[in-house]
């Protein structure tokens, strides 16, 4: 075995066994010397890069794109698409996922919010990156996004006292009890929500779906399907709990519509 030793080099060796140690001491040019060791820390650095490259590698955070499902063995990206999610704003919502991964906190769902679509339809999809699950329900959009109360959101804002939803990427914080019931705070992270946590724009419990209608009707509400909210995303007092459970702690929503829908967007 070898290991380092100092004699008439600088630098050297000594030749170790059970017995005996002998130092190879044989005089040798000293620039020759410096030659060795400038080979011996050029080698040590390879190696150290290429023992590092390969932490770096096993450490790199799997791109939501890249997921493979264990029990179906097709991307979570395939999965969540079959399930009815619009591939458009799924991807915008991935690639935001990747790039932002430190600051989300909750990595086992990510809610997509289908603003295109009417307040009946089960517009929120509440996707699990696990296993590629799509839970849909309903929710309600603003009041003053909706001027003519037809059940689509076509104006959206950004501005206190504008009764308007808001579009863009939200980050879930922590659940409160509510006026409705219990609720979960949100943080908007667009140029187009930033004023969310100060508009107490949240999710909380709602006249909205089959459940409202059937009890209510357009007795209580203009619209068929649900009543519009004043800001917030009203999700029905049936699944409030557990949508709440699910999205605390840091979970990503995005909210969207199709451009050409949009009247105007005050931000």
């Amino acid at each position: 075995m070898l290991k380092p030793y100092r004699g008439n080099l600088q630098v050297g060796f000594l030749v170790t066994t059970d017995a005996i140690d002998t130092p190879i001491d044989t005089p040798i040019d000293s620039k020759f010397g410096s030659v060795i060791v400038l080979l011996l820390m050029v080698g040590l650095t390879m190696v150290t890069s290429v023992v590092l490259a390969d932490q770096d590698s096993s450490l790199a955070p799997e791109s939501l794109f890249q997921r493979i499902l264990p029990k179906t063995k097709h991307t979570l990206f395939e999965t969540v698409i079959s399930n009815g999610v619009r591939q458009g704003p799924l991807e915008t919502a991935f690639e935001y996922f990747d790039v932002h991964r430190s600051r989300i906190g909750n990595h086992q769902y990510l809610t997509i919010v289908d603003f295109s679509r009417h307040i009946s339809a089960r517009r929120m999809h509440i996707i699990n990156l696990e296993t590629g699950e799509d839970e849909s329900v309903e929710v309600a959009h603003a009041l003053n996004s909706d001027p003519g109360l037809q059940g689509f959101p076509v104006a959206f804002g950004n501005v206190f006292n504008s009764l308007k939803s808001a579009l863009g990427f939200y980050l879930t914080l922590n659940t409160y009890q509510g006026t409705f019931g219990r609720s979960l705070a949100l943080e908007g992270l667009s140029d187009s929500n930033s004023r969310a946590l100060e508009r107490k724009i949240v999710i909380h419990p709602w006249y909205v779906g089959p459940e409202f209608e059937s009890r209510y009707g357009t007795k209580k509400c203009p619209i068929k399907g649900g009543c519009p909210t004043m800001g917030c995303f009203g999700v029905p007092f049936s699944s409030a709990n557990a949508i709440t459970d699910k999205l605390k702690g840091g979970s990503l929503l995005y909210a969207f519509t199709d451009s050409e829908k949009i009247v105007s967007n005050d931000h």
